[in-house]
């Protein structure tokens, strides 16, 4: 294949539609009281609830951030944090009655954008997207623990 007929924006394509997705997300949320960063938090946060340490590194998120918005979704009353009893260094990030009741408005707005991709492409071409996601995560990983030898 020439270079030139290879089109060199996968990170930008991504980006783009990230931030476009975000913006979408953040007009809904907004009603709401919340931002698509607490929303997504919400949605990472099981029934059990989760080890703050497992909650970054599932969504992606640096530690700084995850920091600011814990502290803000405390705040808003939405989780709370219980020290484990054995090691009290662990912290378990729960949710709420409040938190709850949010994660289930959020989850409805995502079903809805994701169903509406889904009824748009199809099961096939939705395959090969989350394939394609697949194979770039783990080229970017191999890259990242290639850096840290």
């Amino acid at each position: 294949m020439e270079d030139k007929t290879i089109r060199y924006d996968i990170d930008s394509q991504i980006r783009s539609a990230w931030h476009a997705i975000s913006r979408m997300y953040n007009e809904k949320a907004k009603p709401y009281g919340v931002t698509t960063s607490l929303a997504f938090t919400l949605l990472n946060i099981g029934k059990d609830g989760v080890l703050s340490t497992q909650l970054g590194p599932a969504m992606g998120m640096e530690a700084r951030s995850l920091t600011r918005t814990l502290k803000r979704m405390d705040e808003l009353g939405l989780i709370s944090k219980v020290s484990d009893p054995i090691d009290r260094r662990k912290v378990r990030i729960t949710l709420t009655q409040f938190g709850i009741e949010k994660r289930k408005e959020a989850a409805v707005e995502v079903k809805h954008f994701n169903t509406m991709i889904y009824e748009e492409l199809g099961t096939e071409k939705m395959d090969v997207f989350f394939e394609v996601m697949e194979l770039i995560l783990s080229k970017v990983n191999s890259i990242q623990k290639a850096k840290q030898k």
